[in-house]
């Protein structure tokens, strides 16, 4: 099972990989680095442009990092020409009619192209990543390379967990979407999830909760295909497909050795040993770099805690599942592979939380002694065997999910304010300064690593603010949702809590006009005004909780933004301990 860290680079690295496709301007469709010059991407989004050979006919570019910042401003991105088509399948013959499974297409039909680029995109750094390559998506990081391996014939997604699709729609700035997957046709060449997409969804990447590759979508774009269901051909196939070929061979991606290889740094301390005053420089700030030491190993800790409980949500549902199962021997089964699956999660952060709580008591605090009922909860879940111990641990553990989560996002946004980062920036122009360098190559080199931070620093502060805002109106929505059975009979503390959300919700919607989340939640908050108007308290709370899935959905958004920049922080400990050691 990966770690919560595990999960989060290769979050970031999905988000860097994936382009959307273009020519003369106009969008084709979205697709994926998958090896540092090569793209894939559905046969049908190119089909058009490329002759027998593979080669184009027409120009065609992928557009990276075309995005929408955190403060609502558009980054436009970065094209790179598309010089060939290396491989390719074609689609199942029903697939552009009505009637797509008439007949199914075949392991043979999988509709994907994989594309080379003119320059080796997954090499660079990318815009606002600190000490970080762009990378690409692993074709073996996959469902069906986990450990342990499923059995023969056993689907590798269980009904109904949670998939995301990332992708351009409509020539947009990249989107997230979030959705449940359904199940594989009779043949298992094609994969369904609950999903409406649009325009330009063709070739974007199908991943699980662990940002693990398991589809390539290819259907759901109303611009080929006028059927409104989404399915994408299973990773597994394609991959076969390319290796059967002979023609192409598809890295795969280390992160261990890229960490390893990150330019800006390696090369300031490369230099640094060459300039006695920059040592100097940096061993009278010592006292700034080792708190920001101290403090990105406490962001760690804590963001690593706040990522686990996230994965261990993930499985509630499945838990809930099994408990509610009639068949006593199935819900045995699913009780114990949810929970054991819940509790190896937990221990594979284990380190991470006695140090939360050892620190917390040697402060006199008593915030971090739920870990200790959490962790107690988790092995009765395993080990009881009354129904009646399962049910109360599962109480005790979705508690804590419930508030904990919370708890953890106000500790990190109160280590980042107190992180003395604009100190580090003086520090660095301080050891450029005593170089001297004017404006030769070697400044250029010793001034990349402090300018990305700087810009992701900046970034980072307006993620926080974002943030902020949207835990406020989280706290406001869960006091409602904790409001006792039978409020509707007495709707005042309903009324109350809601005035409070509404006009915070309605500012941070209309800062974002253009944005479907934005709409969606503007929608659907009218209609509870409406009803509360009306005073139709039974469609109030059938209302709110539509509302309030929209609101879950965007905060999940907003908190992964703010932990993915996190996690670039935390990655400063240890090249800031080097540069100490380098300067004595």
């Amino acid at each position: 099972m990966p770690t919560p860290n595990e999960v989060s680079e290769r979050f970031g690295r999905v988000l860097s990989s994936v382009c959307s496709i273009q020519t003369g301007g106009n969008p084709l469709g979205t697709g994926f680095l998958v090896g540092p010059d090569t793209v894939l991407t559905n046969y049908h989004v190119v089909e058009r442009l490329i002759d027998a050979g593979g080669q184009f006919v027409r120009p065609a570019v992928c557009v990276f990092d075309y995005q929408k910042l955190p403060d609502g401003a558009v980054q436009a991105g970065t094209p790179y020409a598309i010089t060939q088509c290396l491989q390719w399948s074609t689609y199942g013959p029903a697939e552009v009619t009505d009637h797509i499974n008439d007949p199914m297409p075949t392991d043979e039909q999988l509709d994907y192209a994989l594309l080379r680029l003119n320059q080796a995109v997954g090499q660079m750094q990318p815009p606002g990543l600190v000490l970080q390559r762009r990378g690409w998506i692993d074709l073996w990081d996959t469902p069906w390379d986990s450990e342990p391996p499923a059995a023969d014939g056993a689907a590798v997604l269980a009904k109904n967990s949670r998939v995301f699709v990332i992708q351009h729609t409509l020539g947009a700035p990249q989107v997230y979407r979030a959705s449940q997957f359904i199940g594989e046709n009779a043949l298992r060449t094609r994969m369904r999830y609950d999903l409406v997409t649009d325009v330009g969804s063709s070739g974007s990447p199908c991943l699980t909760e662990e940002y693990k590759l398991f589809a390539l979508h290819h259907l759901g774009d109303s611009s080929w295909n006028a059927v409104r269901s989404s399915q994408g051909v299973p990773i597994k196939l394609i991959r076969q497909h390319i290796a059967k070929e002979h023609s192409v061979s598809i890295p795969r991606y280390d992160v261990l050795t890229d960490a390893r290889q990150q330019a800006p740094w390696s090369g300031l301390f490369q230099v640094l040993g060459q300039y006695p005053l920059a040592k100097a420089a940096i061993r009278s700030s010592q006292t700034t770099i080792k708190t920001i030491t101290d403090l990105t190993a406490d962001l760690r800790r804590h963001k690593a805690i706040h990522d686990v409980l996230q994965t261990i949500q993930g499985n509630i549902p499945i838990l809930k599942n099994a408990l509610n199962e009639t068949d006593q021997k199935k819900s045995r089964d699913g009780i114990r592979m949810a929970a054991l699956t819940m509790r190896n999660s937990w221990r594979t952060y284990a380190t991470e939380a006695n140090e939360l709580k050892e620190a917390g008591e040697a402060r006199g605090l008593r915030e971090m002694e739920w870990i200790d009922e959490f962790s107690n909860a988790l092995v009765t879940l395993v080990e009881a065997d009354e129904i009646l111990d399962k049910l109360d641990a599962t109480t005790i553990i979705e508690k804590h999910l419930r508030f904990q989560p919370s708890e953890l996002n106000g500790k990190i946004r109160l280590i980042l304010r107190d992180l003395p980062v604009d100190e580090l920036l003086n520090v660095f122009q301080a050891m450029i300064n005593a170089m001297n360098l004017g404006d030769n190559a070697v400044k250029a080199i010793v001034s990349s690593g402090p300018d990305l931070l700087r810009g992701h620093w900046e970034r980072l502060r307006e993620s926080v603010a974002d943030h902020n805002s949207w835990q406020d109106i989280d706290n406001e929505l869960s006091m409602l949702e904790a409001l006792p059975p039978g409020w509707e009979s007495d709707p005042r503390w309903f009324q109350a809590g809601w005035g409070r959300a509404l006009p915070k919700t309605l500012a941070l919607c209309d800062a974002h006009p253009a944005e479907d989340w934005s709409t969606e939640m503007k929608r659907h908050a009218a209609v509870v005004v409406g009803h509360i108007s009306n005073k139709q308290w039974d469609l109030v709370a059938e209302h709110f909780a539509i509302f309030r899935s929209d609101m879950s959905n965007r905060f999940s958004q907003v908190d992964k933004s703010l932990l993915s920049g996190c996690e670039r922080i935390i990655q400063l400990g240890n090249p800031l301990s080097a540069l100490v050691e380098a300067s004595l």
